[in-house]
């Protein structure tokens, strides 16, 4: 059973241990062997699963429904450069001088651009991923360079639509980056200003001499072909560039909750509840890294730009969004909702885009009570230290209250998880925190750091106040991890570092029982149960320990793809999300 007195996993490490006291629990797996179920998880997310009953629950992010298929798009597209080739062989030509050969060759060579990136676009997708919409603005800006150039191009040089198509080149390179989309959390930079602008810029004022040279000699010929040529490839140019941007996926990704069957790994529903951009994050992050939390009766999912709740038969409660998300925004999120009691309780940290004041940042930060029923905010607090926290809050009980501890920067601090009243807070050498406190009965085990102070720190937690300089109780800075959580079994702490080297420390006072070296790399936390301890790496293959103060593997098992969450555990099995299965581990 978990801390719910169920075989359940109910959220973020089950109960927020990362132990379960089941038996019986699985100690070899491979391809074929010991492994219940497999089911295909859609899009991407590296966010752990949960369980209860007879359901699993797993988030994703999908790239949302198209507004124009990819096929219509490429008909449309198709038939318009057709027309435009037409066009061009068949238009009133004028006298072969060097100007007329320099204005046909620039033509012909911005529509053979403009093909080839409309091609590239389709066989590499990933020039144009969904929802990346700073990628996609670029590519397809570059692509309408090419279009508009050899739609104007298509005009004789001394025709009145060359001065239309310089101006409409002008506009193109003074407006592109006016309307740059969220993607842009930064200041633009030159080099990428004039990659697109100054290509423009150019052509229009070259069309303009040209235009101006043209109408004093005898270069100057009308031609319905060419109008004909110069509108299509106007629109085809204008739908290549509003296909990827806003035809396509117009808001990014669908933020999936999907329910599995426990037994067999069938889907049962899935819930879209949100769609938003697929902004910035960190290059082993996802769009769908925070893992879902239940009652038994609620589900909430939580993302980066927002969260939402379901009930176990699908259906959408409610949903509330964090407008300062993409503003504040490097990394991605990774911290996951808890549920105490009637409230689900999430934390929202922005990050240090490297351009504002730090404590600006920090004034957005909060830690959120919100009904579960209708998600009204029942108490919000800012934390010390408000910003780059990707930890989990830990619910805690504190004599005869509820407390979430939550870490933050350089801080440590308990509140009342019914009111949001802070009990204690305590000072803490550790910077942009990712992996999850653990506690036992009267001490929390703070763990973590990445680019400044990392450190363990055990405090206990019968204060009040600041309880820097009275309850802490040991400090270690050793091994310390970046992502992995550490886990507290049978008064043994196991962190492996993102590098592979494992650290055992005695609970009471910090000390290192045993140091060994796992090997392979480590972005997903531990868990354990049944007297062992599970490492799982992120190239599929899971260590086991035999939990105790001496070193000893009791096997290896594996899985053939790469592992960024955490394990759940229920019953006997174990259910481990791979980058695209779910996989059931043990006995049905």
């Amino acid at each position: 059973m978990n801390g719910n007195g169920t075989d359940d996993w109910r959220g973020w490490r089950g109960d927020g241990s990362g132990v379960a006291s089941g038996a019986e629990l699985p100690t070899a797996w491979g391809p074929a062997e010991n492994i219940a179920w497999t089911a295909p998880i859609p899009g991407e997310g590296i966010s752990s699963p949960i369980v209860a009953g007879d359901a699993v629950w797993v988030t994703a992010a999908v790239p949302a429904s198209p507004l124009l298929s990819q096929a219509a798009f490429l008909a449309i597209v198709g038939g318009l450069v057709a027309i435009a080739l037409v066009a061009l062989v068949r238009r009133g030509g004028a006298r072969p001088t060097w100007l007329v050969r320099l204005d046909r060759f620039v033509s012909i060579a911005a529509l053979l651009g403009f093909v080839g990136g409309v091609v590239a676009m389709l066989v590499q997708p990933e020039l144009v991923p969904p929802g990346n919409f700073a990628r996609t603005w670029r590519v397809t800006g570059l692509v309408g360079v090419c279009g508009l150039v050899a739609a104007a191009g298509m005009l004789a040089p001394g025709c009145p639509g060359r001065i239309a198509s310089a101006l409409i080149l002008a506009a193109a390179a003074a407006l592109y980056h006016r309307f740059a989309p969220s993607g842009y959390t930064q200041p633009i930079p030159l080099k990428e200003l004039l990659v697109t602008s100054a290509p423009l810029a150019v052509a229009a004022v070259g069309y303009l001499v040209l235009f101006a040279v043209a109408r004093r000699t005898p270069l100057s010929v009308r031609s319905g072909w060419a109008t004909l040529g110069w509108s299509v490839l106007l629109a085809a140019t204008a739908l290549v560039f509003a296909y990827p941007n806003f035809l396509r996926d117009s808001a990014g990704l669908d933020r999936v909750l999907l329910c599995l069957d426990r037994a067999t790994g069938a889907e049962r529903w899935r819930c879209a509840g949100f769609t938003a951009p697929a902004d910035k994050k960190y290059k082993t992050n996802s769009y769908a890294t925070p893992t879902p939390v239940t009652d038994g009766r609620h589900v909430v999912a939580s993302f980066g730009p927002g969260l939402f709740c379901t009930g176990i038969d699908g259906r959408l409660r409610w949903s509330r969004m964090e407008p300062a998300y993409a503003r504040f925004q490097r990394y991605g999120a990774a911290s996951s909702p808890v549920i105490v009691g009637d409230v689900v309780i999430y934390a929202f940290m922005p990050e240090w885009p490297g351009s504002t004041d730090a404590g600006d940042i920090e004034r957005h930060g909060h830690l959120t009570a919100l009904d579960l029923a209708t998600g009204e905010v029942r108490w919000t607090v800012r934390p010390r230290g408000a910003r780059e926290s990707y930890t989990t809050p830990l619910v805690v009980p504190i004599g005869q209250r509820t407390a979430v501890v939550f870490v933050s920067w350089n801080a440590c601090t308990a509140f009342d998880a019914a009111t949001g009243e802070e009990i204690w807070t305590c000072r803490i050498p550790i910077d942009q925190c990712v992996p999850s406190p653990v506690r036992d009965a009267d001490t929390v085990y703070a763990i973590g750091g990445t680019h400044g102070p990392c450190a363990a720190v055990a405090i206990g937690i019968d204060g009040t106040g600041d309880v820097t300089d009275t309850h802490v109780r040991w400090t270690m800075k050793r091994g310390i991890p970046q992502c992995p959580s550490a886990v507290l079994y049978d008064g043994l702490i196991y962190m492996v570092h993102d590098g592979g080297v494992l650290h055992c420390l005695d609970a009471t006072d910090g000390s290192v029982v045993y140091r060994a070296r796992l090997g392979n790399r480590y972005q997903g936390s531990a868990v354990a149960g049944d007297g062992k301890v599970y490492f799982t790496a992120v190239d599929g293959e899971t260590t086991i320990l035999r939990a105790g103060r001496t070193f000893e593997t009791i096997g290896k098992a594996t899985i053939d793809e790469s592992v960024y969450s955490c394990a759940a555990i229920a019953g006997h099995q174990l259910f481990l999300r791979g980058d695209r299965h779910l996989y059931c581990i043990g006995k049905q």
